[in-house]
């Protein structure tokens, strides 16, 4: 029996609409796929980045950066020991973000053993290279997501590692338009001597003042360092950083001991400071002294700092120790009196018919840096002022 026009018709729209149908939801479940981390894309050797999937193509544009943070020792890994990494993908107005990890040796295969220790964004996949990566909405926040978990050295002779990781910034369009890509990559070092170390103990004084010398600083070492080692005690800027450390003094030693800070603390008022210890033979960075220092402006004990500043200039404040001074008025005779930070006189000038605008110089570079008060005792006044000397 011959079956109506109509009833092919229908089936027929039946067909387009189901096809239709099918096609969303592949579309929808390979939209879902993206949110959720897949293994392969950190821009390693021989892997892909999120560009792969995402546009634009162009990696590392707009105002959005990625960092691996850690808290690997600057001087390298211990192996077997396990470390605390994240990597951290930010740009604003964005509020997905995703990101793909790998550990590799020189060989270019994983190395070590990464660990999820927060399920709610990571998850490890082994496919050949192991990698951690984003959870499906796992790196929901608002301009910029930290995903943590940890890695555990390798063993010993591994050598060089080298940390990859791509990612993601979103802009939640249901799209993979309009998104970012960074990329990035850090080399870490094995530590050549795994027994060496060198811990600074507690520091007694602070808060201390500052340009302040004599500073006494302990500390302790484990393993064996080279008879013409020195080592350097640094101390960091006002918020513990210690990028462009500044040096307090030295000690050619191969023994734990204690270093005696010869050069003035920063004239840096704050509350963050650290000290560290370094060697020089084996180049060696040790671990600060774990605790906050304080730096503050401080007046030396029993003496007035209230000085009229009007009636003479002193130049150069701070200086090596050669100190000019000028006074706007003439006197017959006067004397300058230095007291260091602990009230103590360190030194005294004696000067006779003094003409106005005439400079005297006295030089102060023999004694200990750090800071001073100046007493300048004339005919009819006492004036003071506060030196720092370098």
């Amino acid at each position: 029996m011959t079956k109506p026009l109509f009833w092919i018709r229908r089936k027929k729209l039946y067909v387009i609409i189901t096809c239709l149908i099918l096609s969303v939801v592949i579309t929808i479940q390979s939209g879902l796929a993206k949110d959720n981390g897949i293994a392969g894309y950190s821009n390693s050797s021989g892997e892909g980045n999120c560009t792969s999937c995402h546009s634009p193509s162009t990696v590392n544009s707009g105002t959005g950066k990625i960092e691996i943070t850690h808290n690997i020792p600057t001087q390298g890994y211990t192996p077997g020991t396990t470390y605390a990494l994240s990597v951290v993908v930010s740009k604003a107005s964005c509020n997905l973000f995703g990101y793909d990890f790998v550990a590799l040796n020189a060989s270019n295969s994983s190395t070590g053993t990464l660990a999820v220790t927060d399920v709610a964004s990571t998850k490890k996949i082994n496919s050949g290279r192991v990698n951690m990566t984003h959870v499906l909405n796992g790196g929901a926040a608002s301009n910029s997501k930290s995903f943590n978990f940890n890695w555990t050295a390798p063993t010993k002779g591994t050598g060089i590692v080298k940390f990859f990781s791509s990612g993601l910034c979103a802009n939640g369009n249901n799209s993979t338009s309009g998104d970012y890509t960074y990329t990035t990559s850090v080399e870490i070092s094995e530590l050549a001597n795994p027994s060496l170390s060198l811990i600074v103990s507690s520091i007694a004084g602070s808060p201390f003042c500052q340009g302040q010398t004599r500073i006494v600083i302990p500390f302790n070492l484990s393993g064996t360092f080279n008879s013409d080692n020195v080592f350097t005690a640094q101390i960091s800027d006002e918020k513990g950083s210690f990028s462009a450390p500044r040096e307090l003094g030295t000690l050619a030693s191969i023994n734990s001991g204690e270093i005696i800070s010869s050069k003035p603390l920063p004239s840096m008022i704050g509350t963050g400071y650290r000290i560290r210890i370094v060697s020089s033979s084996p180049s060696f960075v040790g671990n600060d002294n774990g605790l906050d220092l304080i730096i503050k402006n401080c007046s030396p004990t029993g003496i007035d700092n209230t000085g009229k500043k009007s009636s003479f200039s002193l130049f150069p404040n701070p200086s090596k120790g050669n100190i000019n001074l000028t006074f706007y008025e003439a006197y017959q005779d006067l004397s300058i009196e230095v007291y260091n930070i602990g009230g103590i006189l360190v030194a005294t000038e004696k000067f006779s018919n003094i003409n106005p605008n005439e400079r005297l110089s006295f030089d102060l570079s023999d004694d200990p840096h750090g800071v001073f008060l100046l007493k300048i005792q004339t005919p009819k006044e006492v004036l003071t002022k506060t030196i720092f000397v370098e």
